[in-house]
């Protein structure tokens, strides 16, 4: 479930696209520039890992160690940022994101307890251990708290810019490199709690330019639900109704604690019909886990459904209207030379008689 990631900046998983280009790479599969190593603690059970797992206790401190190599032939500087552990949209924990808002119900974040944001330097083709310090807090939290140390380097981000700018003239289009070092922290008795998922929302929106609802599930507890058993079968119908209008089904999720997924069920190309509406989602965990029935009613309004509507992606059937014209065409044609040779042919056998 946890990797050392390199990142490669913005994400393609949930189709859209910018000028940086995406993708998802372990960091010992390719040299980028800089290379990052954690050292696994004495007291962490994988000792074969690319993560830190560890299980602490109230007042514990717990010194984490990386080995950062500088692979090129320059001195970069690099730099080191805590995050807090998110889930995107199609249930995949993420540890990169350095700016989101934290969640309402998180009571224990990862860059709150020790990890600092730092900025170094690594002379070419050397190696520096970096030292983050965890001091969990005295008290009677229990859970776990899933957070990262992301690594990255301005100076090399600039090299590969530079190498691909000379190599492909007029092509705009880089990568940004990070490696994310992902940490779960199972504070106290945390195998005692488990997750507890609602929905707090759904809005109507766009997607891919049409009509869609957008649904905020919440995992409230400091519980993951991990190893990619988790699946969720939502179904839009009309409040009372017993006809699913729509559905979306997507498996092989996981779900960070204290984090929201917003998961979208679009129309497709069906306008959106202003109306009450109730979202009956059916969530499993695999096996003997937990799982959940979530029902939220919703309303669509008139103004709301007007304008998602003016932007939907209509059926273009014109190259059908065009075929069926031509064919017509082509008919009346053919009926048209039957009719004159068989009138010929009528008027040169009556002429021989």
């Amino acid at each position: 479930m946890l990797t050392v990631f390199t990142i490669l900046s913005v994400l393609f998983m949930i189709g859209w696209w910018q000028e940086t280009d995406v993708s998802i790479v372990r960091a010992d599969e390719s040299d980028i520039g800089f290379r990052v190593n954690p050292v696994i603690p004495t007291n962490q059970e994988e000792k074969n890992a690319s993560w830190f797992r560890l299980n602490l206790k109230s007042g514990d401190t717990q010194p984490l160690q990386m080995n950062v190599t500088n692979t090129l032939k320059k001195d970069i500087t690099m730099k080191c940022v805590p995050t807090v552990a998110v889930t995107n949209p199609i249930g995949q924990v993420l540890y990169n994101q350095m700016t989101p808002k934290r969640d309402d119900t998180l009571q224990m974040d990862f860059t709150k307890i020790g990890p600092r944001p730092f900025t170094f330097k690594i002379p070419a083709g050397k190696t520096m251990v970096v030292t983050q310090v965890i001091k969990v807090p005295k008290t009677n939290f229990n859970g776990a708290v899933f957070g990262g140390f992301v690594f990255y380097s301005n100076d090399v981000n600039a090299a590969h810019q530079q190498s691909a700018s000379s190599s492909k003239r007029g092509v705009s289009m880089f990568n940004q490199y990070q490696i994310v070092v992902a940490t779960v922290l199972n504070i106290n008795k945390a195998a005692e709690v488990t997750p507890d998922l609602r929905i707090d929302r759904v809005t109507p929106m766009a997607y891919r330019g049409n009509p869609a609802v957008t649904a905020q599930f919440h995992n409230t507890k400091p519980a993951v639900i991990e190893g990619q058993q988790m699946s969720f079968n939502a179904r839009v119908y009309y409040r009372g109704g017993k006809k699913v209008l729509f559905r979306n089904v997507t498996n092989q999720m996981n779900f960070a604690p204290n984090s929201t997924i917003d998961y979208v069920i679009s129309w497709g190309n069906t306008r959106m019909q202003p109306g009450n509406y109730t979202l009956r989602t059916k969530v499993t965990t695999g096996g003997a886990g937990p799982s959940w029935n979530l029902v939220k009613n919703f309303t669509i309004t008139g103004n709301q459904a007007d304008k998602l509507n003016k932007g939907t992606k209509r059926a273009d059937y014109s190259w059908l209207i065009i075929f069926l014209i031509i064919a017509g065409l082509m008919l009346v044609a053919i009926l048209i030379a039957w009719v004159y040779r068989a009138g010929k042919r009528s008027s040169v056998k009556n002429a021989g008689h």
